[in-house]
């Protein structure tokens, strides 16, 4: 593969591998980084002239990356034996290095660098789960207005409450999961077209029809206080 002025060999394939922004990750060795991390291209240097007056030489030879160490990390698997803590407390007395497990680096970007993302997507799914439950509660209180005759006429051959609720709940919880599994099966099929990785965490998808059934509940009540409202005696009207 050719990349700027150097040829690279690829040697393997990864899937799913992508940066806090879904970008995808190319893998090189440390000395093929700071390679990459010392280019500039000529857009760069005339920018880099303009700005502080440097010569070109000495444009050339600083690196673009801001920072006095061109490596901003390094991966390190532990064997089976070694003891972690150790390890940690080692690294940290270098004075010049962290080091981050596996849960602090989840911690660090879900809780820290995308908080604010995290709220603007979950005040978004507030919104629609509002919406939703709008659209709803007036397809079903429709649906209730439209079968006033039957529900009374079930009244009067004796149908307890119970079963009218639970016709018109069975409804609401059908509209519910066919937005559902439908929004699913247009995700696996748009998602892969998508400029950034998408996942659906098994968890995630459970919070969203934990919700969607909150929702299809609170939407149903306004169709279910109707239909209560209605006495046997309205068959004959």
């Amino acid at each position: 593969m050719r990349f700027a002025q150097d040829d690279y060999l690829i040697v393997g394939l990864t899937r799913g591998m992508v940066d806090a922004s879904g970008d995808g990750l190319m893998f090189v060795t440390v000395n093929d980084a700071m390679a990459i991390a010392q280019r500039r291209t000529s857009e760069e240097i005339l920018l880099a002239r303009a700005a502080a007056g440097k010569t070109g030489a000495a444009a050339v030879s600083e690196s673009s990356v801001q920072q006095d160490s061109k490596i901003a990390a390094v991966l390190v698997t532990l064997d089976k034996g070694a003891n972690e803590n150790r390890v940690r407390t080692n690294v940290l007395s270098w004075g010049d290095a962290n080091i981050l497990s596996r849960a602090d680096q989840r911690d660090l970007l879900l809780n820290q660098r995308l908080w604010r993302l995290r709220l603007q997507i979950l005040a978004f799914t507030g919104v629609l789960l509002v919406v939703m439950a709008i659209v709803i509660s007036l397809i079903i209180y429709m649906l209730t207005m439209e079968k006033l005759h039957q529900i009374a006429m079930l009244k009067l051959i004796g149908a307890r409450n119970s079963v009218i609720v639970a016709m018109i709940a069975q409804q609401s919880f059908l509209i519910g999961a066919g937005a559902l599994v439908l929004g699913l099966a247009m995700s696996k099929v748009i998602f892969p077209f998508f400029p950034r990785r998408v996942v659906i965490d098994p968890w995630d998808f459970a919070g969203l029809a934990l919700a969607v059934a909150t929702v299809c509940a609170l939407a149903s009540l306004l169709g279910i206080w109707r239909a209560l409202k209605i006495r046997a005696q309205e068959v004959l009207s």
